[in-house]
């Protein structure tokens, strides 16, 4: 069972600038919520809530701070800083869309992948074993470790996951008749 995360829930907003010589606004994002080790128990469905996928966290998030595009990023508890953890922009007509997240790549990594892309072309020519060890050296230079992408162990992503998908419906305690205290009618 994955640990218990704090989110921070941002919007996309724009906002002028300050001397608006090139210019007149810019985006920033603004801090709308902030979710805690103890509520993102009761959200997500792998720590025990209703939110099982990424259509029924976006259609949380927008039945509670309307349209636009979010950035959620987390922090769990054992890990050192914090990490993206979705990306979305949502409509009003019930759809929500990921975004693809940009990873920056240095100049030097980049140039070794691509001597690494020749090295395989000209294998698959020869069929070397010495251009063969040089690929596996270079690649363990290149640090090829797999990352973890998108919302995973706590979300399930719809797939194909960078394409326009409806809102899934989420059954919350007041729906499944469950008690819930009146200061506590929502997630947040």
């Amino acid at each position: 069972m994955p640990k218990p995360i704090l989110l921070h829930i941002r919007k996309k907003t724009l906002v002028p600038t300050k001397y608006q010589r090139t210019h007149k606004y810019r985006s920033d994002w603004k801090r709308v919520c902030k979710i805690d080790y103890e509520k993102s128990k009761e959200i997500f469905f792998e720590l025990g809530g209703p939110v099982k996928t990424d259509g029924q966290f976006a259609r949380l998030v927008f039945e509670n701070y309307g349209e636009g595009e979010y950035s959620v990023i987390y922090w769990c508890k054992g890990r050192k800083g914090f990490r993206s953890f979705i990306h979305f922009i949502v409509d009003s007509h019930g759809y929500f869309q990921q975004v693809k997240a940009r990873v920056y790549r240095p100049r030097g990594k980049l140039n070794m992948e691509s001597d690494c892309f020749k090295l395989k072309q000209e294998y698959s020519e020869f069929k070397s074993d010495a251009i063969w060890d040089e690929i596996v050296e270079m690649e363990k230079k290149i640090g090829r470790e797999e990352r973890a992408q998108g919302p995973y162990p706590y979300l399930e992503s719809l797939h194909p996951r960078y394409k326009i998908h409806e809102f899934e419906i989420y059954e919350s305690r007041v729906e499944k008749g469950e008690s819930v205290d009146e200061g506590e009618m929502g997630f947040w």
